[in-house]
């Protein structure tokens, strides 16, 4: 698969080209649904299938601060090119080509370019200027400009489409079970070990503190999952908030994994939310904590494998 983190940089002379575009944040079901189906349409067609994502995504541009992504751009592009495209195409999104008119989107900046036989789309795409280039809008240009237009239909979970933003939904109210459905694997997080205030030591829980990578967090409260450390996965109780038993204020990601004692601070780790346990809470004592923990990790113990 080739990377090009500028359209700029993508060769005029690679054929017929079979092409989807989208922001694919989390690259959940749907998303993935969509991806294969413009990898088996580029085959019929006898076409290389390329993935173009757009970064930042367009309300981190309009409305910063009110959007928080579901992966970092890097994993988003390794979850796509998971799917074996020719190519994954990086386009910036700044407001220069948000002003764009969807018509000079497609003659200007993708048919200058590319020898495109096909397109797309999920069925609540829409690009240019005041979003303006819908699906149905599109499918007209491509019938003016000799490109097929496939809409892809909404991808459904409980009889709704699945979308990124039902998925954020889902985190922040710390439903694992609905966020890990969309996604068709547990969120996760990743990161580096750093030092916390190593009081889990004193309490014969050591944690593994996450650093943050500007992802989305889930709500707060005790999680069970696993952390992935030198790519061996081990079961973990995940404590996400801001440990108001000890009166912290900056919330923290940790995770104490279980049967493991190595020290791993500055390794790259992974952590993922299987289940939620409890929201938090506020001990009378180190003690009652402690008895509480010990529970946490008896009921992962026998719900998790």
């Amino acid at each position: 698969m080739n990377l090009y983190t500028r359209f700029s940089d993508f060769p005029f002379n690679e054929g017929k080209i079979m092409l989807t575009a989208g922001n694919f944040d989390g690259v959940h079901i749907g998303h993935r649904a969509l991806l294969e189906h413009t990898v088996k349409r580029a085959r019929q067609l006898d076409a290389k299938p390329v993935f173009v994502t757009f970064d930042p995504h367009p309300v981190q541009l309009f409305s910063p601060g009110n959007f928080t992504p579901l992966q970092t751009l890097r994993d988003r592009v390794e979850s796509m090119a998971r799917l074996e495209p020719h190519a994954v195409v990086v386009v910036e999104f700044n407001r220069d080509l948000a002003d764009t008119p969807a018509r000079d989107f497609f003659t200007g900046f993708l048919l200058k370019r590319l020898e495109l036989v096909g397109l797309v789309l999920g069925w609540n795409s829409t690009f240019g200027k005041g979003r303006e280039g819908t699906a149905e809008k599109i499918a007209e240009f491509g019938k003016e400009m000799h490109f097929e237009v496939d809409v892809f239909p909404p991808y459904l979970w409980e009889d709704e489409p699945v979308s990124s933003t039902r998925i954020r939904n889902a985190l922040t109210d710390g439903d694992c079970r609905a966020a890990t459905a969309m996604l068709g694997h547990p969120y996760s997080l990743c990161g580096h070990v750093v030092k916390g205030f190593q009081r889990g030591r004193t309490l014969g829980f050591p944690t593994a503190n996450l650093s943050r990578q500007g992802c989305l967090v889930p709500a707060r409260g005790v999680y069970g999952g696993y952390c992935i450390v030198g790519g061996r996965r081990h079961m973990a109780a995940i404590s996400v908030g801001t440990n108001p038993t000890f009166g912290n204020l900056e919330q923290s990601v940790e995770a104490f994994i279980l049967d493991f004692d190595e020290e791993i601070y500055g390794e790259a780790i992974e952590i993922e939310f299987a289940m939620r346990l409890r929201g938090e809470k506020k001990f009378g004592s180190v003690d009652e904590l402690v008895a509480e923990m010990t529970r946490d990790v008896q009921r992962i113990r026998e719900n998790l494998d």
